[in-house]
């Protein structure tokens, strides 16, 4: 048995240390994804120890990073407390001097056990600096396998169970790349796992001062290495709750109901608007921020004072309409306008003009994916109600056509300039065989312009000389050219609004937790109010976090395993999953590996983290496709319940010799996994010289 272990170890290490000294330092070739980033904090972590140590060191600078970073903060996050600020040294880097900034240390208390290490090496290079640093984090990961084989020896008492756990922990070949790098990752899973070790310790054995001393370090640790290890928190307190007598099912009774009183009192407290729903504030990708670009709806003002055309057709559709502009109406007072009866009630918005914020960003909505398909090859009409200044030049809503490999075409609509009032524009297309998906975007003039009733329809109705008659103010469906036409927008009058999360809610998100979560709070909430059109983006993020939890590298954010690997995946699944269903269907006679008071909480710690990667990822109605970023790396804890539970459920199998070959079986497929992305991808990929990298590996 020791032999084992020493195997294990070995194979640990070697795989660790051989990816910690081949991966590049500078990101120009990829590296870990922002592990410059956290080098840098754990450098600005260890000058301010030395400052207040009255220790020189003066090898540490911010520029020596600058020749191996792409990304300005990366390094001004040593320099600046505010990033904003930092100098642009993209253009002359030479002549820039960032000193790095002292008077506390940002972030997570995981930096200052980095920078303390720092603190401990002679004057040596940066570079040597980071080297260092990922030894040290492969010690972390050492001690993650020991802290795994503890609790599951203390679940299991086994010892072939409690090796297998740790091996395929450690030899997971996306848990392996990351604890090669300085990053936050592994010691959040360190964190997790003394928090698991001592909370079941005392759920099993009982209070004592050591184990509660353990308990207390598992805490503070999951507190200060990142927000994917606090999720693991409320897992602990239902272990204690659960040891101090209370029974599960008063324990999720209880949480339904304190889950209630909080959604009864957010719908009785509703906040503001967040806006006009379904129709966005164009984003691109490629332009959202590394902490998140939060996601804006289009504006609403209150239009009803817009009457009739004294021919009697209706000039804007109920009382709303989408709006360019924001008009605060506090400030902004209109002047009286002495009408009579036979007037048409006709109010302009010109004196609006000083006291409204217009926006630059076009606004837009993407019709659903199995709406889309059934348009391919034919003629559709695209037709609004438009509002701008007089004698301001504006498109009618334009068209958004993307084809395979995200490749874009834009149809300007028809060119109209504003005339004193409202006014309907229109036109025909016929949409290509071959569209994925369409959208509608709405033109921004650079002056204030409103929408209402936008209309996309499926036919031909342009050629008619008068507007279209709705049924109903939700502009849904109407009479056009004497035909019923039947609107495939949603919302094309502007009447519905989506309220967002409440501004206090962000702010403590901001000031105590993670501000990239902050920023895609709201987005995160429309994206569920928008399924219908988000759905496939959905599925595509949880197929690549499914790839990227097995196989991953460069941090755990690009897949890294063939087609059969992940298959070794689903088998392993598949059998635990049907040794917990005999487990369910035989309980009377079969007992589980695992004490039963703690299957339940691995479960939901499971869950837990499933939920963190479905909010984690990018996903937003107004891109094409939805899906813009999704990975495991975020939820990489859950690494550890997936494993026990995933063992437990294969030694309730009827035979233990079976089970016993199928987990030797599997911790062998698992290294050899991970040797063959080390040998085949990774290394292949960061010494390619083609500038299309994936070119060069075996995937």
């Amino acid at each position: 048995m020791t032999h084992i272990v020493l195997g294990l170890l070995i194979s640990f290490v070697s795989l660790c240390g051989l990816r910690a000294g081949a991966t590049p330092i500078e990101d120009y070739k990829g590296g870990f994804p922002d592990e410059l980033f956290h080098f840098a904090r754990s450098l600005q972590s260890t000058m301010v120890i030395a400052e207040s140590m009255s220790i020189s060191i003066p090898d540490l600078d911010a520029n020596s990073l600058m020749k191996f970073s792409t990304r300005v903060d990366n390094v001004c996050e040593l320099g600046y407390e505010d990033r904003d600020v930092c100098p642009d040294f993209d253009k002359d880097r030479e002549d820039v001097l960032i000193p790095i900034a002292s008077g506390k240390i940002r972030g997570r208390g995981v930096y200052f056990m980095h920078g303390l290490i720092q603190l401990l090496l002679p004057e040596v290079s940066v570079e040597s600096r980071l080297i260092f640093g990922r030894v040290f984090a492969i010690c972390i990961g050492v001690a993650l396998i020991y802290v795994v084989y503890s609790l599951a020896n203390l679940l299991f008492n086994d010892s072939r169970l409690s090796i297998a756990s740790a091996a395929l922990v450690g030899l997971m070949p996306s848990v392996s790349n990351i604890i090669s790098a300085v990053s936050t990752e592994g010691p959040a899973l360190l964190a997790v796992g003394i928090l698991l070790l001592s909370s079941a310790n005392l759920a099993i054995r009982g209070y004592s001062l050591p184990r509660s001393l353990m308990f207390c370090l598992g805490v503070a640790a999951c507190l200060f290495t990142k927000m994917t290890a606090i999720v693991s928190l409320p897992i602990a307190a239902l272990l204690l709750l659960r040891k101090a007598g209370f029974r599960w099912r008063w324990i999720l009774l209880t949480s339904l109901f304190g889950f209630t009183i909080i959604a009864v009192t957010y719908r009785m407290d509703v906040p503001e608007s967040a806006g006009v729903a379904h129709w966005y504030m164009e984003r691109k990708p490629t332009e959202v921020s590394i902490h998140g670009t939060p996601v804006k709806l289009a504006h609403q003002n209150y239009t009803r004072s817009f009457s009739r055309y004294p021919d009697g057709y209706m000039d804007n559709v109920g009382s709303y309409s989408i709006s360019s502009s924001f008009v605060d109406h506090t400030n902004c007072r209109l002047p009286e306008i002495s009408i009579s009866d036979t007037t048409p009630k006709q109010l302009y918005l010109y004196e609006w003009q000083d006291c409204a914020t217009v926006f630059k960003w076009p606004i837009l909505q993407f019709l659903p994916n199995n709406v889309t398909s059934n348009l391919a090859g034919k003629m559709i009409t695209v037709g609004s109600w438009v509002f701008v200044p007089e004698g301001v030049v504006f498109q009618a809503p334009q068209i958004v056509l993307s084809y395979d490999n995200s490749i874009q075409e834009l149809w300007e609509g028809k060119r109209y300039t504003g005339v004193r009032g409202w006014q309907f524009v229109s036109y025909e297309k016929k949409i290509p065989e071959n569209v994925r998906e369409i959208a509608v975007r709405l033109y921004v003039p650079g002056k204030f312009a409103f929408w209402d009733g936008v209309i996309f329809a499926e036919g031909s109705f342009a050629d008619s000389a008068r507007p279209p008659v709705f049924d109903d103010v939700t502009a849904t469906s109407g009479q056009w050219s004497g035909s019923r036409f039947t609107n495939l927008l949603k919302n094309g009058s502007g009447e519905k609004t989506w309220v967002g999360v409440p501004s206090v809610i962000v702010d403590l998100m901001n000031k105590y937790g993670s501000g990239t979560w902050a920023n895609r709070l709201n987005g995160q909430l429309f994206t569920l109010y928008d399924f219908e059109r988000t759905s496939t983006g959905y599925i595509d993020g949880l197929r690549a976090i499914f790839v990227t939890f097995w196989g991953s590298f460069a941090g755990g954010d690009w897949p890294g395993l063939a087609r059969w690997h992940y298959v070794v995946a689903i088998g392993f699944l598949m059998i635990s999953v049907a040794g917990w269903m005999r487990y369910a269907w035989l309980h009377s006679v079969v007992k589980p590996v695992v004490p039963q008071s703690i299957v339940l909480p691995l479960f939901f710690l499971l869950v837990l983290y499933i939920v963190v990667g479905f909010l984690r990822m990018e996903v937003s109605a107004e891109w094409s496709p939805p899906l813009y970023y999704a990975t495991a790396r975020f939820l990489l804890p859950a690494i550890i319940p997936v494993v026990l539970l995933g063992l437990a459920g294969i030694d309730l199998l009827n035979s233990k010799k079976i089970s016993r070959l199928v987990i030797a079986a599997l911790v062998v497929a698992v290294f050899m996994a991970n040797t063959w992305m080390l040998l085949r991808v990774e290394l292949p990929y960061f010494n390619c010289t083609s500038d299309t990298r994936w070119t060069c590996t075996d995937l």
